[in-house]
């Protein structure tokens, strides 16, 4: 006998399990975000629209947990709060040439995360 088994996109496999993670119910998440009650059981994927409202209402999932699965569920709150003095080191002793070794690799770390980024939206544009 066949099993009859729904196969839903990644993202909305990671939406259910941040859910079930954080026990919120179906219910409360349609309430809460404004998407329309009963997406997450249909098999098509998530829309843009429904993805912005995620991530609008849950400002603290990372992204790129949401669409690739990399890294931990959630934005670490210091992410952005030690940039760039505490996590660069820019204040202290180190030289001139070491300050700007930091910075041309974070602007290579950020150019890398738009290169994602763009890609990622023109996924979403061809899964419209």
């Amino acid at each position: 006998m066949q099993e009859n088994r729904q196969v839903f996109s990644h993202i909305k496999q990671n939406i259910l399990h941040f859910l079930e993670n954080q026990g919120i119910s179906k219910y409360e998440f349609y309430k809460t975000t404004g998407i329309t009650r009963g997406v997450l059981d249909q098999k098509t994927g998530m829309s843009e629209g429904n993805i912005a409202k995620f991530l609008a209402y849950y400002t603290n999932v990372s992204p790129d947990w949401l669409f690739f699965g990399k890294g931990e569920i959630f934005i670490k709150d210091t992410e952005l709060a030690e940039e760039p003095i505490e996590k660069y080191k820019l204040d202290s002793e180190i030289s001139l040439e070491e300050k700007i070794q930091i910075l041309e690799d974070r602007i290579a770390e950020l150019k890398d995360t738009i290169k994602i980024q763009k890609e990622l939206i023109e996924q979403l544009k061809l899964n419209k």
